[in-house]
């Protein structure tokens, strides 16, 4: 797959300390898969440092022109999990998993091929996440929930690819803006339609559409 000419970054979270331990980085590579088959689109490098977890994500197969937002879904104790290292979002409601739900960035699909690099870096963090207290197995709930990340060498570490369509449009009555757009995991326009049910008629797809799950280190 040839390198994108979309790169973004956000550095999220607060800083725990100072004080840790030396440790060598941990390097994880998986793949990226589309949520409706399976299929690999891409491939995404995760480091694990002792005070955070840095993604380097390269993908494909996007709608040009969408908009896009890039969550962190995290279970740090994946042991606890219903199956132990084998974390679903189900499990964020399990206090024993001390899962937390994540924005990372977004960015508007601008390669015409569909083709995208994110690179984004998410702090241990010792403070509550702003947000729900509640969890749902989607994101259109509890998305900024938990505690963050608070085990970044052996957690379980997942990054969901959400498409809300076209960029919102500010001059068009009633419609959100495109900065709302990029924060909301819920809100979609009109014209985002369920990738499960594709209309020749619509350009674009909507909900989480790819997704890269990094293994927790045990």
């Amino acid at each position: 797959m040839r390198s994108s000419r979309m790169v973004f970054a956000l550095i999220a979270g607060a800083l725990f300390g100072s004080g840790f331990a030396h440790a060598d980085p941990i390097n994880q590579y998986d793949a990226v898969l589309r949520t409706g088959d399976g299929e690999v689109v891409g491939d995404s490098s995760l480091i694990r440092h002792v005070n955070r977890v840095s993604v380097v994500v390269r993908t494909s197969d996007l709608d040009p022109g969408a908009a896009m937002t890039v969550w962190w879904r995290v279970y740090n104790k994946p042991q606890n999990c219903a199956v132990p290292y084998a974390c679903e979002a189900s499990d964020l409601a399990t206090p024993e998993v001390d899962g937390s739900q994540l924005h990372a960035t977004a960015f508007v699909v601008g390669d015409a091929g569909g083709e995208a690099t994110v690179v984004a870096t998410l702090y241990r963090t010792a403070r509550k996440a702003q947000g729900g207290g509640q969890f749902a197995t989607s994101l259109t709930e509890g998305y900024l929930s938990g505690r963050g990340l608070r085990r970044p060498l052996d957690a379980e570490v997942e990054l969901l690819f959400a498409s809300h369509g076209r960029l919102a449009d500010p001059t068009i009555a009633g419609e959100q803006s495109a900065l709302d757009q990029l924060l909301s995991p819920g809100a979609t326009p009109t014209d985002c339609i369920d990738p499960a049910s594709p209309s020749a008629a619509r350009r674009f797809r909507c909900g989480v559409i790819q997704k890269a799950n990094h293994a927790a280190v045990h």
